[in-house]
C-alpha cells in the first residue's frame, strides 16, 4: 500500500521551482517529498519485488539534486545514498546517472576546478571558506558519494580520478582543518584508498599529484598538497605484498616528483608570480609539503626489502647529483668562483642545489626510522656529505643571474651604493642562500672531541 504512492511522490520530487511567495513552498513540498521516497526505500527496497517502484522515481531523485535550494538538493543527495545503500543490486542501472549527478553537486559546490589554478582566486577560496548554502551542499554530496562507495565501490572506478581532485579542492581540505565539510571529506578520501582497488587508485592518485604540484607555482597550496601526501601515506600503509611488487616504483616516481616542491616555490617563476600576490611559496610552506612527503616515503620503505630499496635509494642518490663524481665536479666549479654563464644555468644549478637539500632530508629521515638498517647506505653518499660540511659555500654559491631583472639594469654612478647582494631585484631574499642554511641544518658540523681532565695527584697517606 505504501509503494503506490511512489509515483505520486515522484511527481511532487519533480515540481519545478516557481517565482515569488510560492517558492518556498514549493521547495518544502519538494523536499517533504524526498524525505519520504527516503523513508520508503529504508523500508522496503531490499525487496526483489519493489524494483518497479524504485526506479519510477530515480528520475525525480537525479533532476532534485538540480534545484535551486540548497536544503532540497541536500534531501536528494540523503535519498540517492539511501536507495543505493538499501538496494544495491536493483540500482545498478541508476549509478550511472546517480554518482555524475552527485559529482555535479560536489563540483558546483566547491566551484569549478580551473579556480585552483587560476591566479585571480580570492583569500577565501585559498583558505578553504563556503557560505552556508555551499557549506550544505557540499557536506552532503561528500557523504552521499561516501555511502555509495562503501556500497559499491567497484562501480565508481570511471569517477575516482574526478572525486578524489575534488575531496582535495582546498574548500574541501580546510585551512582549518576542522569544520564538518573538511571531516567528510578526510573520512571520503580514506574510504576511497581502502576500498578502491590499487590498480584503480594509484593513477589517480598520480594524476591529482601532477595537477597540484606541477601545475605552475600559482597552482600549488599548502594545504592540499599535504592532504595528498597524507593520503599516499595512508595507501602506502595499507598496501599488501603482492599490491608492493607491483606498485612500489609508480609510487615512488610520485614521491620523487613531489619532493620538487621546494625548487617550484623557489624558482624565478615562482618568485615573479608570488610577487604581490597570495599562495604558498615560501620556505615554510615548502617544508611542511616535503615534511609529508617524507612521512609518505617512509611508510613506502617500510613495505620494501632491501633487493627493492637499494636501487631506489642509488636512483634518488642520482636524482639530486649527489655522487662523488658529479658532488666533487660541483664543489669544484664552485670553489673556483666560476659563474654561470646565462640564467638557464643558474637556475639549472639552483634545481641541484635544491634536490640536494632535499637528500640530507630523506637520509636523515630514513636514518632515524631505520637506524642500523641505513648504515651501510651511508656509503654512497659519504663523499657527498664531507662536502657539505667542508665546502658548503662552493657547493651552495650565488647565482646572480638568477633573478636579474627583466632586460638591462642602468649602470650605477660610483657615488651611489650598491644593493645588498643578500636579495633579489624582487625583494624577497635569495633562495641560494635559504638553501645553503637549509643544508646547513640538514647536515651539521661534527662537535669537538671532549678535552679529558688530568687525574688529580694521590694525597700522601696521614
Amino acid at each position: 500500500m505504501f509503494l503506490t504512492l511512489m509515483p505520486r511522490l515522484g511527481k511532487l520530487a519533480a515540481t519545478s521551482s516557481k517565482g515569488g511567495k510560492e517558492a518556498k513552498r514549493t521547495a518544502l513540498v519538494v523536499q517533504l517529498s524526498l524525505c519520504s521516497i527516503e523513508h520508503l526505500a529504508r523500508l522496503f527496497g531490499g525487496l526483489a519485488r519493489n524494483q518497479q517502484a524504485l526506479d519510477d522515481v530515480v528520475d525525480a531523485v537525479v533532476a532534485a539534486l538540480q534545484h535551486d535550494s540548497a536544503s532540497v538538493t541536500t534531501s536528494a543527495c540523503s535519498c540517492a545514498a539511501a536507495m543505493v545503500w538499501h538496494s544495491s543490486t536493483m540500482m545498478i542501472d541508476h549509478v550511472n546517472s546517480m554518482v555524475p549527478a552527485l559529482v555535479g553537486v560536489l563540483e558546483s559546490a566547491l566551484g569549478p576546478a580551473a579556480e585552483l589554478t587560476s591566479p585571480r582566486r580570492s583569500k577565501a577560496d585559498e583558505a578553504g571558506v563556503l557560505d552556508s548554502e555551499a557549506e550544505l551542499r557540499a557536506q552532503g554530496a561528500i557523504l552521499a558519494l561516501d555511502r555509495i562507495v562503501s556500497k559499491i565501490p567497484m562501480l565508481i572506478t570511471p569517477q575516482v580520478a574526478k572525486i578524489l581532485r575534488l575531496l582535495l579542492h582546498p574548500a574541501a581540505v580546510g585551512a582549518q582543518g576542522d569544520s564538518d565539510v573538511a571531516d567528510a571529506a578526510r573520512q571520503a578520501r580514506h574510504n576511497l584508498v581502502t576500498l578502491v582497488a590499487p590498480r584503480v587508485m594509484v593513477p589517480a592518485l598520480e594524476r591529482a599529484c601532477k595537477e597540484a604540484l606541477s601545475g605552475g607555482s600559482s597552482s600549488i597550496v599548502e594545504a592540499s598538497a599535504v592532504a595528498l601526501m597524507d593520503l599516499v601515506e595512508f595507501l602506502c600503509a595499507r598496501l599488501v605484498e603482492k599490491d608492493v611488487s607491483l606498485y612500489y616504483m609508480q609510487l615512488f616516481r610520485l614521491l620523487l616528483e613531489a619532493l620538487d616542491v621546494r625548487y617550484a616555490m623557489l624558482s624565478p617563476a615562482a618568485m615573479s608570480a608570488g610577487k604581490g600576490g597570495r599562495g604558498a611559496r615560501t620556505p615554510a610552506s615548502a617544508h611542511a609539503v616535503e615534511t609529508a612527503v617524507l612521512k609518505a616515503l617512509e611508510a613506502l620503505v617500510l613495505k620494501l626489502n632491501e633487493n627493492r630499496f637499494k636501487p631506489l635509494f642509488l636512483k634518488m642518490v642520482e636524482w639530486a647529483s649527489a655522487r662523488d663524481d658529479t658532488a666533487t665536479a660541483l664543489a669544484a666549479k664552485g670553489g673556483k668562483g666560476k659563474t654561470a654563464a646565462t640564467a638557464e644555468d643558474s637556475e639549472q644549478q639552483l634545481h641541484v642545489m635544491c634536490r640536494q637539500v632535499v637528500l640530507c632530508r630523506v637520509i636523515e629521515a630514513l636514518g632515524q626510522r631505520l637506524k642500523a638498517i641505513m648504515v651501510p647506505y651511508f656509503s654512497y653518499v659519504m663523499q657527498f656529505l664531507l662536502l657539505m660540511l667542508s665546502s658548503r659555500r662552493a657547493l651552495f654559491h650565488p647565482l646572480p643571474l638568477l633573478f636579474s631583472a627583466s632586460g638591462a639594469a642602468a649602470p650605477e654612478k660610483s657615488g651611489k651604493k650598491r644593493g645588498r647582494p643578500a636579495e633579489s631585484d624582487n625583494g624577497m631574499p635569495d633562495p641560494c642562500k635559504q638553501v645553503s642554511a637549509a643544508s646547513a641544518s640538514r647536515v651539521p658540523p661534527c662537535a669537538p672531541p671532549p678535552v679529558r681532565a688530568r687525574p688529580c695527584a694521590p694525597r700522601a697517606p696521614c
